[in-house]
């Protein structure tokens, strides 16, 4: 009977002993696994910051690097005793879907004493480019001096890629309208908009026909937003020395107001020509702004619709101008401030007149901003240092104005606009 008895008591220990392992393994299997999910949301955490912080270099060579490196700042290496791969971005759809997923091994803790060593942890998010409602214009410099080394081209090209980012694959996408303003030394409103004008008569373009550029209306040192109706009527462009056939001459296409048709942008982008005469920076950002301006509501005719433009500070709208140089502001013997010999901007010295308008230039960009509406600026291939400083300061922010050296540089400040411009959102 002693004997039997102390069998059972070993028996005993044994239960105990399996009983203590079960204990051991479950509370490793707690700990680790509570690790585990610690460390797997702390890397969806990253990869979300990641993917939204990096989204603006999509579609440029340097958008895996941007993620990894926008990563590593918010996952520090190591973490929980970790060791991570690099993050793998796979593009769904260009400029559109992309998906960011990362491995790491974390080593175990009690679990070890069950024989395993490490637990692989695996996150992955999928960002969905979701355009958010905004009216956007692009003024874009129309000089002869974009013929060189292929620069209208790329300008178009570069337009273009910014279209298809906000665009899409859609045609006539809900609450996205852009418009366009080409300009060199003036802008062309239309040869439909003589009501708008100031002392024109058909005659005095006789054979030929007024063109639709414009000279600027009686505060040409603080050009506003306001229609015809309201802060006066422009003038009629009409190059003087020359003589027909050449009474337009120097006058851009027309500009385009506010759309949500896709074709019709891409079309009158891909239809812009080069026009000789100085760059007026402001001639292109005040009817930039005249066309972003629901000052103008109901203006524009057939080819907008007539609640454009809308309200500043409609909810989820947001209003942008795009307003690019390839040069300083240059007055030469005619323009948006009619003869040289009229010393509008209060002298014929072209120096002068470079000055008051890069003064003009200053003042309107801060009054654009004042409205509500966001600029960027770009500079394409500018040398000259004062231009390049009046442009970065009448930006909206710092990160809202961008140097071009080259073309290719171009393309991707414009790629970079774009998807600064287009919210994202998490999708997965």
């Amino acid at each position: 009977m002693f004997k039997l008895l102390r069998n059972e008591t070993g028996a005993a220990f044994i239960y105990i002993a399996f009983f203590m392992i079960f204990l051991m393994a479950t509370v490793g299997l707690a700990i680790d696994y509570s690790r585990y999910h610690i460390l797997k949301s702390e890397l969806v955490s990253a990869l979300d910051s990641a993917a939204i912080s990096g989204s603006h270099k999509m579609g440029t060579t340097e958008f895996e690097d941007e993620i990894q490196k926008y990563f590593d700042v918010n996952y520090p290496p190591s973490h929980l005793g970790s060791n991570t791969t690099q993050v793998v971005v796979e593009v769904i759809e260009p400029d559109i879907k992309f998906k960011v997923s990362v491995t790491a091994q974390l080593d175990t803790t009690l679990l070890k004493l069950v024989g395993q060593d490490t637990m692989q942890v695996y996150a992955e998010t999928e960002v969905t480019r979701d355009s958010g409602g905004m009216e956007i214009v692009l003024a874009l410099d129309n000089t002869t001096s974009m013929s060189t080394g292929g620069k209208f081209n790329a300008l178009k090209l570069a337009a273009n890629d910014l279209v298809d980012i906000l665009f899409g694959d859609q045609e006539n996408p809900a609450n996205l309208y852009m418009g366009l303003v080409p300009f060199a030394s003036s802008v062309n409103i239309g040869n439909d908009k003589s009501s708008w004008l100031s002392g024109y008569h058909p005659g005095h373009f006789w054979p030929t026909s007024w063109g639709g550029c414009v000279t600027e209306r009686h505060n040409v040192f603080t050009p506003t937003e306001n229609p015809h109706d309201v802060d006066g009527k422009w003038g009629a462009y009409r190059y003087p020395f020359a003589g027909w056939p050449f009474y337009n001459i120097g006058c851009t296409t027309r500009l385009t107001p506010l759309t949500n048709s896709k074709s019709t942008i891409e079309s009158r982008l891909n239809a812009m020509n080069l026009q000789q005469g100085g760059t007026v920076i402001p001639a292109g950002l005040a009817w930039a702004w005249r066309v972003i301006s629901p000052s103008h509501r109901g203006y524009w005719g057939s080819e907008s619709q007539n609640f454009l433009p809308l309200d500043y500070n409609t909810p989820a709208m947001s209003k942008a101008i795009v307003l690019l140089t390839d040069g300083q502001n240059q007055v030469l013997y005619y323009s948006q401030y009619r003869s040289i010999f009229e010393a509008v901007l209060g002298s014929f010295n072209f120096y002068h007149m470079a000055q008051q308008t890069n003064t003009i230039t200053t003042n309107l960009c801060e009054s654009v901003k004042a409205s509500g509406v966001l600029i960027f600026a770009v500079t394409f291939q500018v040398t000259d240092t004062n231009t390049k400083t009046m442009m970065e300061n009448c930006a909206s922010q710092p990160a809202y104005y961008f140097d071009s050296p080259s073309n290719a540089e171009l393309r991707n400040s414009f790629k970079q606009i774009g998807n600064i411009l287009s919210s994202l959102r998490i999708s997965k």
